[in-house]
Parts: structure tokens; C-alpha cells; sequence
């Protein structure tokens, strides 16, 4: 999540409603994020072994994201995004 993200007033409340209300559902402040991307990238660079490496063999595209994905909970959560978007945009304005 950028600082861009939180100058969109729905954006906000929706990120803030999901901090509150759907647990262990969360997003990243910008500077943390940041420096999570900025590893992750060294990574791929520089380990001969990483998924993104053209030279590494996959046996589908999607382990890309399965290897090195950073989800924040949202790939074990039992909630949807289409689900749950109303509902913390809701909770954003009132927390």
C-alpha cells in the first residue's frame, strides 16, 4: 500500500475497515512496504534459485507468486475481496 492510496478517501476508509474489523487481514505501511519490495527484488537479482530467475524451472507460472508472494493474510483468510469490501469500507468510516 502507497501513501498515493490513502489521498482516495474510499481507498482509506476500506483500508482501515479491513485493519480493524477482518482480522488477520491487514496492508503495509508505505515505508515498510518499500523496504519489503526493495528485498525482494536484491532477492530475485541476486539468488540464483529465486522463481523470477529465467534459468529456474516451474512447472506453472503461478509459483512466481506462491514462492515469494507477501499476501498479509488475504490468501489464508476465509473472506473474499468481493466479499468483504462494502462491509470494511463501512467499518473505515466509523473506526
Amino acid at each position: 500500500c502507497t501513501e498515493s492510496v490513502f489521498h482516495v478517501a474510499a481507498a482509506a476508509r476500506v483500508l482501515r475497515g479491513m485493519k480493524y474489523r477482518f482480522a488477520p487481514l491487514t496492508y503495509y505501511e508505505p515505508e515498510w512496504a518499500s523496504n519489503l519490495m526493495t528485498a525482494l527484488l536484491i532477492y530475485d537479482l541476486c539468488y540464483p534459485d529465486s522463481p523470477a530467475n529465467p534459468q529456474t524451472h516451474l512447472d506453472n507460472p503461478l509459483e512466481l507468486f506462491s514462492s515469494n508472494g507477501v499476501h498479509s493474510g488475504f490468501w489464508r483468510s476465509p473472506y473474499e475481496s468481493e466479499t468483504i469490501g462494502k462491509a470494511a469500507y463501512f467499518y473505515g468510516i466509523f473506526n
